[in-house]
């Protein structure tokens, strides 16, 4: 027996290349003709971390062992977690960090991204 390390990817489906290669057309010709068109190019992303050691089910690690354990672990439903939004760009970044309180919504998301670009 052998223990491994599961790795959870995003699958790519057969349209994503042809996405990604007209993408990064549009961005070659809007450079041609705007030399800073680079500082306009925003990477949004959000991870949810979990406070009482919860673990998702694709960052959890499998060993395979000679024998089942038999072990249930009991959880939440509304685990508690802390969210931590990141906006980056070639030139700089913003984060910002919510908790169950204040979850992120359309207005909270358009006041953050208004308040980055005010400040840029």
């Amino acid at each position: 027996m052998n223990a491994y390390k599961i790795q959870s990817v995003q699958e790519l489906e057969p349209y994503d290349h042809p996405m990604h290669f007209r993408f990064a057309q549009c961005a070659e010709d809007r450079l041609i003709k705007d030399e800073h068109y680079y500082r306009k190019i925003f990477f949004l992303d959000e991870a949810h971390f979990h406070l009482g050691g919860y673990v998702t089910k694709q960052n959890c690690h499998i060993i395979w062992g000679s024998e089942n354990p038999h072990v249930i672990v009991e959880k939440s439903m509304h685990p508690q977690r802390v969210t931590f939004w990141c906006l980056l760009t070639l030139l700089s970044h913003f984060s910002w960090k919510m908790s169950k309180k204040m979850p992120l919504n359309n207005n909270r998301y358009r006041a953050m991204i208004s308040d980055f670009l005010s400040q840029h």
